[in-house]
């Protein structure tokens, strides 16, 4: 059986993996990324992703990867 973190304990474990993460890629890569977690995914999002009922969604990105922006930047955050 796996222990299922609380809230508390899950945003620190992200924490704590966005702190390891190199500032070369964090400092400007990630400064309009905006880190949100849930304790489902929407039905639109199972949907988009084709996941099954007997699967779980550990992370989803939802925005325009880099290499597809043609030097456009966004205001919202991905």
């Amino acid at each position: 059986m796996v222990a299922v973190p609380t809230d508390d304990e899950f945003d620190d474990l992200v924490s704590k993996a966005l702190d390891s993460l190199p500032q070369k890629y964090t400092s400007k890569l990630l400064g309009s990324v905006a880190i949100v977690y849930a304790d489902e995914p929407t039905q639109q999002q199972r949907e988009e992703v084709k996941l099954r009922g007997d699967q779980t969604l550990l992370g989803l990105y939802q925005g325009v990867p880099l290499p597809m922006r043609n030097g456009v930047v966004r205001i919202i955050p991905d």
